[in-house]
């Protein structure tokens, strides 16, 4: 049965024993000479499953592992490289924890880093086992919502390999689910567009990524050209982002109607003809210095460069 990924070897030999497999024969490919099996290779793996205990990890206790926790290389000068560490160490635990995966070790680094500012890692070198004390450098860093945070690294390059991509196709018929899901991705979407909008408002994010109605029609017609479902996944993403601004306290924008309605309320009279006038005139100001940014942006990042590609 042939596997393209550590996860799917994992399960596989997991349903074998399972099921009361005598022996175990893997199928590797060696240097890209070819592949070995049974009839080709004098001596293929195996191993008795009465030596396997379930449902701990059988690839582990077969004395297989994932190439993730291997050292490839290390940064020069780095904390790793200080402490001993060198290429081909298999890492495997931190503070005597059992690193589970290459992610789970950079949260095992950030977390002893931020307790005690150094840790012990252990590793298997050569069959022998050996324990370093590390202490990680701290670099600036931002998390996704935008704060800045601190980073704790060791500098330690892993030996990854890519598996084969799976595609795969998610459809939901049931319609309440679907209503379900529906909204929480626009609920989600409409979160990420608040967060951008302050990025905007506290000048984390420069006004050079507003794009207008070139950019909209560019993003419309690219999305199109790749089907339907990247299509309509485009125009909501779009009509989600105009929706949330529509609704900014923002004077002739239906949220800065809203507002003064509320202002209305909490006074217990209605704002003057005089007053109403000149919020609007504001509200439009905004209104049209943004519409200026945008066609400035939508020109310079799309008709120019378009036009200078089709002269070409």
């Amino acid at each position: 049965a042939p596997v393209k990924s550590w996860e799917a070897l994992h399960d596989r030999v997991r349903a074998a024993l399972a099921a009361g497999a005598k022996k175990l024969v893997f199928g590797v490919v060696a240097h890209e000479q070819g592949y070995w099996s049974p009839d080709s290779h004098p001596q293929p793996a195996t191993k008795a499953t009465s030596e396997i205990t379930l449902p701990a990890r059988p690839l582990e206790q077969l004395g297989m592992h994932s190439t993730e926790l291997f050292v490839s290389s290390l940064k020069d000068g780095s904390p790793a490289q200080t402490a001993g560490i060198q290429p081909g160490d298999r890492m495997i635990a931190l503070d005597d924890q059992i690193l589970p995966s290459f992610q789970g070790l950079r949260d095992f680094v950030q977390k002893a880093g931020e307790a005690n500012g150094q840790f012990t890692l252990t590793v298997e070198r050569q069959g022998k086992i050996v324990k370093k004390q590390v202490t990680p450098t701290v670099e600036a860093a931002h998390d996704p919502a935008g704060n800045e945070t601190k980073q704790f690294l060791m500098g330690v390059y892993p030996l990854f390999v890519q598996s084969e991509p799976e595609m795969f196709v998610e459809r939901i018929f049931n319609p309440f689910t679907l209503t379900v899901e529906a909204w929480s991705r626009a609920l989600d979407l409409s979160g990420k567009t608040l967060v951008s909008i302050k990025k905007l408002f506290f000048r984390q994010v420069s006004v050079g990524t507003l794009g207008g109605p070139i950019l909209i029609g560019k993003l419309a017609g690219d999305s199109m050209s790749r089907g339907i479902s990247p299509f309509l996944k485009v125009m909501a993403l779009i009509s989600i982002s105009l929706a949330i601004f529509n609704i900014l306290p923002v004077p002739i924008l239906d949220g800065g109607h809203i507002f003064l309605l509320l202002v209305e309320v909490l006074r217990g009279r209605p704002i003057s003809m005089r007053q109403t006038e000149f919020v609007q005139q504001v509200g439009l100001s905004i209104i049209v210095l943004l519409l200026v940014v945008v066609l400035f942006n939508d020109i310079s990042r799309v008709a120019i460069p378009g036009l200078k590609q089709f002269f070409q």
